[in-house]
């Protein structure tokens, strides 16, 4: 659901890409005015942009559906998973989207193409997704693969016809290919004493901070309604961005006859008190779910420069990260600093790391 003037209202049908994609949805949504609902379907007749230099995500949403389709919807969907506190590169998160305009615009109004799937739109294993590391962990090590836990990089440096990298117990390992999959500023600190050239692309990378708070509460004590969760457009304003509730959205994370929320805060908000993160909160769901009585369960977290922005001029430095990379044989890049931040994505990048890995030892 998405929160306007105050109240909640569904999302409406046929995102596609994390912007509209089908125009009928979108004309009868209530989670916009009517005026910019107008705006946002002649998206169609918005001549297509044939320059080849790179634009925000805002920039690019605003020309194509107007300023109430980005505050009230786009900026949303796209602010808590590519941050919209910095100008974002639409052709380095959503490439997509860049080739669609050309194509012929993105909105339809016909709906084509198969059905979607049924089921629920979010799974993930029961207790976490710490369990699918686990269960790749195990995997390994019964195949002899030695895993060193603890055990931070401090620099990585050539050794004859591979790497030693040097641990934070004052050991080296050696090897002859070496796959690095840090977050950015990691990566560039490691890679220093390597090659400049390829550590100063990674320590240009903006990073983002999170905050949240978890407020576990009685079932009985608030009006949920039946969504996994609601966004908080910034044109709202107050200190939420976006609210999900897990123990509707992934089984087994709250007790029966109770709801776990986690309350996504503002950035702006990162240094606050734990206290202050919870009551920000908890006065969040009391206005929108009518949550009564104190939660059961409250708990305070932040992410710290845990994801990174593709602000305008990321491709330069994807580019200047694979010329300096080409000069490392057996050296591969995976993670989320330069291709992608999703799972599907980084889960790419990880298997075109470990092949070209592969075929250095073929060759």
């Amino acid at each position: 659901m998405i929160q306007r003037d105050g109240r909640l209202h569904p999302l409406p049908a046929g995102f596609s890409g994390l912007v509209p994609g089908q125009a009928r949805p979108l004309l009868a949504t209530a989670a916009i005015p009517l005026a910019a609902r107008l705006r946002a379907v002649a998206e169609p007749l918005v001549p297509a942009r044939r320059a080849d230099a790179d634009e925000s995500l805002e920039a690019f949403a605003i020309r194509r559906f107007g300023r109430g389709a980005w505050e009230g919807l786009i900026e949303p969907l796209l602010g808590g998973l590519y941050g919209t506190e910095h100008p974002i590169s639409v052709r380095a998160t959503l490439p997509h989207l860049h080739d669609r305009e050309r194509d012929g615009g993105l909105l339809r109004w016909r709906t084509s193409g198969p059905k979607a799937a049924t089921g629920p739109a979010f799974a993930r294993p029961v207790g976490g997704m710490e369990r699918l590391v686990d269960a790749l962990a195990d995997a390994l090590r019964q195949r002899g693969v030695q895993i060193e836990m603890e055990a931070p990089v401090e620099a990585v440096e050539t050794d004859g016809a591979g790497y030693r990298a040097r641990l934070g117990d004052v050991t080296d390992r050696s090897a002859r290919t070496l796959l690095v999959a840090l977050p950015a500023p990691v990566t560039a600190r490691v890679l220093r004493p390597l090659d400049a050239d390829l550590a100063d692309p990674f320590a240009a990378i903006p990073m983002g901070d999170a905050a949240a708070a978890f407020v576990g509460f009685r079932t009985d004590a608030a009006e949920v309604p039946e969504a996994s969760g609601w966004l908080v457009p910034r044109a709202e304003g107050g200190p939420v961005q976006a609210v999900t509730m897990l123990s509707r959205k992934h089984r087994g994370t709250a007790p029966a006859g109770s709801d776990l929320a986690r309350v996504f805060l503002r950035p702006a908000l990162t240094d606050a008190s734990d206290d202050e993160l919870v009551a920000a909160a908890v006065d969040h769901l009391r206005r929108r779910v009518g949550l009564r009585g104190e939660p059961t369960f409250t708990l305070a977290h932040r992410w710290r420069a845990a994801s990174p922005r593709y602000t305008l001029g990321h491709l330069d430095r994807v580019a200047a990260v694979d010329a300096a990379t080409a000069r490392h044989p057996g050296l591969a890049l995976a993670g989320a600093a330069l291709r992608g931040i999703g799972l599907p994505d980084v889960i790419a990048g990880a298997e075109a790391a470990a092949n070209s890995l592969l075929a250095h030892f073929d060759r």
